[in-house]
Formats: C-alpha cells, structure tokens, sequence
C-alpha cells in the first residue's frame, strides 16, 4: 500500500511538472507530446497493480486504449469551446463529452474487444483533422514557480480521486477513466489562460501524438503483463515514445513544407 500512494503522490505530478518544464524549453507542442504519453495512466496503472493485483491492472490495461475515444472527444471539445469562450467553458464541455463518452464504452461492452481498443488510435486521427492547425510560430513562455506547482497540485487532486473511485467502477471502467484527461485538462487549460488559443491549438495536436504512443503502450503492457510481469513496462513504454515522437515529427515536417 505504501508504493501505491507513493505513486499517487509523487508520480503523477512528478511528470506533469516534467511535461510543464518542456513546455517552458521546447514550446507547448512538445509540452502537449509529453502530456500526453502515458505520464499519467502508466502511474494509475501502477498503483491499480499494487492496490489490486495484476489481474485487475491487466483487465484496466486491456480496456484502456478503447477509452481513447473519450479522451479524443474531450480535446476536440476543449480546442473548439475554448478558443472560443474560455479555458472554463472549454473544460466543463469537454468533460461532460469524456464522460458521457466513457459510460457508453463501458454500457456496451466495447472496451472488452480488442478491435475496438485499437480503433481508439483512429478516434485520435479524427481529433487530429477536427482541431483548427495553429497559425504561425508559437512563442515560448516562461513558467512562474507557482503556477508550476499549481499544475502539479491539480494533477495530484485528479488522480486521487480517480484512483479512490477505480474500486467502485470496475476494471473495465477504470480502464476508460485512467485515460481521463488530467494533462489534457492541467496543461492546455493554463497554456490557454496565459499564452491563447494559438499555443494551446499546438499543445493539443502534440498531445494528440502522444496519445498515439499510449494507445500503443497500453496494447503492448496488456499482451505482456502476465508473461514478463513488470518487465512489460520497459517495451510498453519504448513503444509509447518511438510512436508518439515520430508521430509528432511527422506532422511538424508536413506543416513547414
């Protein structure tokens, strides 16, 4: 029990801090690839093993890519309502779609079907083609300490209370709920709020790749869990960075020419 909250402590926030600090470096898009690999659903995971065992994480891990639809709905929302009307209203819309989203997966059983869990790479293509392309250079901004700990506090609140509520939602639910978008409501909602929709438009499509990448990983840790035990984190997660790093590189090499 103490690894697990020392996972939830430390973990989560841990990585979203890292995702802010490439952020400051790099620029937001990078911020957003970061984000959006598995900071924050491989430490859920994690603790799921530890609190619950290796069946339970191994159930959540195989329903966890199918929940890449959820998410895909909360970004594209995000990035439409929010360059619009505001980090707030943006937040608020596209948690009621991840949400809504989520319970639907979990109502029909699709999270189950291994087809359908690989078709959550296809729902991040489609959010890739819905959400508006930056337009022109993004600046890079700096990080005041505070807010660096405001993102690493809201990341640890969410992922209290996801955890808190995994026993009660079932595997195959938390599966769905661990992709619930802690990053990508922590980050964008700051980028927006301090550096406009511009920025925040280039942090979703890179998060977008590195969801790519846990979708990956997370099919790969399903199949190897039980065989390698946790050793299946090592390829689960070269697999989540090749992905989502070539994902981003291919699509910043296609806007510039």
């Amino acid at each position: 029990m103490g690894a697990a909250l020392a996972v939830k402590l430390f973990g989560a926030p841990l990585l979203i801090g890292l995702a802010s600090l490439a952020g400051r470096r790099w620029g937001p898009a990078l911020a957003g690839l970061v984000g959006g690999l598995p900071v924050i659903a491989g430490p859920i995971v994690a603790a799921l093993w530890l609190e619950r065992g290796q069946p339970f994480a191994q159930a959540a891990a195989t329903a966890l890519p199918g929940g890449l639809w959820a998410v895909s709905a909360h970004l594209c929302c995000f990035g439409l309502i929010g360059r619009r009307a505001g980090w707030a209203a943006g937040l608020l819309v596209g948690w009621c779609a991840f949400a809504a989203c989520a319970w639907g997966l979990s109502l029909t059983g699709l999270t189950r079907d291994p087809r359908s869990a690989a078709s959550g790479l296809l729902a991040l293509w489609l959010a890739s083609r819905l959400l508006p392309q930056p337009r022109g250079p993004v600046p890079v901004l700096g990080l005041p300490r505070f807010e660096l700990l405001a993102r690493m506090a809201a990341a640890l609140g969410l992922v209290l209370g996801l955890t808190a509520l995994a026993g009660r939602l079932g595997p195959a639910l938390a599966g769905v709920w661990a992709v619930f978008p802690v990053a990508g409501s922590v980050l964008p909602a700051f980028t927006l709020a301090r550096a406009g929709s511009e920025a925040m438009l280039a942090q979703l499509h890179g998060m977008l790749a590195g969801l790519s990448g846990l979708g990956l990983c997370f099919l790969i840790l399903s199949a190897t869990m039980e065989p390698l035990g946790w050793f299946a984190f090592v390829p689960a997660l070269i697999g989540a960075l090749a992905m989502g790093g070539g994902l981003l590189w291919w699509r910043q090499r296609g806007a510039r020419q």
